[in-house]
């Protein structure tokens, strides 16, 4: 009796990595795109999984909107204007972007290592939407909701 117990925990070790669900990115949300009401537009602001350092903190118009580690994404719905994002890990970058209507925008984040130097840059659309929908949604300060600022906040 006490033989197939531990033949049986031997098959199922043996199965184990061809199951899955092994590895951080398996836990994380995959790529969704943002349902922004009629009129808001989307934000998305992502790091390749390549980038070094920890994690940056995602700054929108002085509120801390969440954390992004390497080969992650996060985004924000907001009414169309501009809009001030920053982002800090020992250095900081900011880019103040135009949000339209129904469209969205898309911002690269690049850290070297040991996070001495960061960049933020705006990558054509088509380009940012290839490369978020290959990456898992990062930690959000509003998790439960999309992060909306209203007009005049800021």
């Amino acid at each position: 009796m006490e033989r197939r117990p531990r033949r049986l925990v031997i098959v199922c070790l043996a199965l184990a990595p061809m199951v899955g669900g092994c590895g951080s990115s398996e836990t994380r949300d995959p790529f969704r795109p943002a349902q922004a009401p009629a009129g808001c537009g989307v934000v998305y602001v992502f790091r390749g999984a390549e980038s070094p350092g920890g994690a940056v903190r995602v700054v929108i118009h002085q509120e801390t909107a969440g954390f992004l580690d390497a080969g992650e994404y996060l985004y924000w719905v907001l009414p169309p204007g501009e809009a001030v994002v920053r982002v800090e890990e020992r250095t900081s970058a900011v880019r103040l972007v135009n949000v339209e209507a129904d469209g969205s925008v898309f911002l690269e984040v690049r850290t070297a290592t040991w996070g001495d130097r960061i960049a933020m840059d705006e990558p054509p659309i088509d380009v940012g939407r290839e490369a978020v929908t290959l990456l898992p949604l990062g930690r959000r300060r509003f998790a439960d909701a999309d992060y909306f600022i209203r007009e005049g906040d800021g």
